[in-house]
């Protein structure tokens, strides 16, 4: 023992000297001219969408891969989307549920995943933009799955189990029921629905008013075509996703669908002067009679 401590003590001063060295090293850096010598240069640039955060979630597998997707598509000098890594992490558990059924429980389960499950339930279920799956749809602002995995693990192996000697027709759907619960769904599918809808109806609504009225009545046929579709992409909307998803009252899903509507109608109207504003630059920016022209192109007719 005293050999030990003798050998620590001479050692000592030669620690001591290398921290002194590396401190005086440090400040040396701080200089212009050791500044000079370490410049960076860009050799390329991979550009990327804004940080993620995965909070409480073991989903660093998709949260990697959709972000390597996104800079791909910046890459390739595409509009990137913001795509929702939960929805794939989603789709990937719905999945794993059924090989961890079929191999009786002999299977991790978690959070986890891999770079390829991402790709594959791309080419399986697709993707959608986080904008309308952020999978928080349990009273949370960020993600925590401590409580969502367990509830889904103890389901699991109670089908593992199989105390009914043989397994339920109906147990991937409360599995995928309690998924949802979670993380929603519903919600896609309406805004989905309620944008393809509503889309529809603005340019056969914009189209029939322009027919009537040529090219005149620019404000007709833009805000009405938008108050129209705005009051089918709100209703359908809050029926698909809380009346049958939530199991709201109808009362209750008219009452905020009339609000909702109420305040987009408002915006319509409001920013119709923009519409007349945004006109008159494009037609002195070309011309009138090429704005003439055109206006005549997009209704079919010469100007003979």
């Amino acid at each position: 023992m005293k050999k030990i401590l003798m050998i620590v003590a001479a050692a000592l001063p030669f620690f001591v000297q290398a921290q002194d060295d590396l401190v005086k090293k440090l400040d040396a850096n701080k200089s212009d001219s050791a500044k000079k010598k370490y410049v960076f240069k860009d050799v390329i640039n991979l550009e990327n969408t804004s940080i993620k955060n995965q909070a409480s979630s073991g989903t660093c597998w998709s949260y990697s891969t959709n972000s390597f997707l996104e800079s791909e598509m910046i890459r390739m000098g595409k509009k990137p989307v913001d795509l929702s890594e939960i929805y794939s992490a989603r789709c990937e558990y719905l999945d794993k549920a059924d090989v961890y059924v079929q191999l009786h429980g002999h299977l991790g389960w978690g959070d986890g995943g891999e770079c390829h499950d991402v790709i594959n339930m791309y080419a399986k279920y697709g993707a959608v933009p986080q904008s309308v799956y952020t999978g928080l749809n349990y009273g949370t602002t960020k993600n925590k799955f401590g409580e969502f995995q367990a509830v889904l693990k103890g389901m699991l192996d109670a089908v593992v189990a199989n105390h009914n000697g043989k397994l339920t027709t109906v147990w991937k759907k409360a599995f995928t029921d309690v998924v949802d619960d979670y993380l929603g769904m519903w919600i896609i599918a309406g805004s989905l629905v309620a944008f393809m809808v509503s889309q529809l109806v603005d340019v056969w609504v914009f189209h029939r008013i322009k027919k009537v009225t040529g090219h005149k009545k620019v404000w007709l046929r833009a805000t009405g075509s938008t108050i129209v579709s705005q009051m089918v992409d709100s209703f359908i909307v809050l029926f698909i996703a809380f009346y049958w998803g939530k199991g709201w009252s109808f009362q209750r899903v008219i009452a905020i669908g009339l609000v909702n509507y109420a305040y987009k109608a408002s915006m319509a109207i409001i920013l119709t002067p923009l519409i007349y504003i945004i006109e008159g630059r494009i037609e002195k920016f070309l011309g009138h009679e090429i704005a003439q022209e055109l206006k005549h192109a997009a209704m079919g007719k010469s100007n003979e």
